[in-house]
């Protein structure tokens, strides 16, 4: 499944819920420096990514881009 697909499939619920996928999927791609999330989810399936570490490296552009939510 692309990354799109799984975007319509929330879109189904809340068109909400698909534009804070969308910002999420936005973010990972760049943190990643490719064109869309389905690169880096493509690399991350053929093991050429560890998922662990794009997690970490994930979880740390968010933090360094102020892109976490608020508590």
């Amino acid at each position: 499944m692309t990354v799109g697909a799984f975007l319509e499939r929330k879109s189904r619920r809340s068109d909400a819920t698909k534009l804070t996928y969308s910002k999420a999927e936005l973010a990972f791609a760049k943190c990643f420096g490719v064109e869309s999330a389905d690169i880096a989810v493509s690399r991350i399936k053929a093991r050429k990514l560890d998922a662990y570490e794009a997690l970490d490296k994930f979880v740390g552009y968010l933090l360094a881009n102020g892109l976490t939510m608020n508590e």
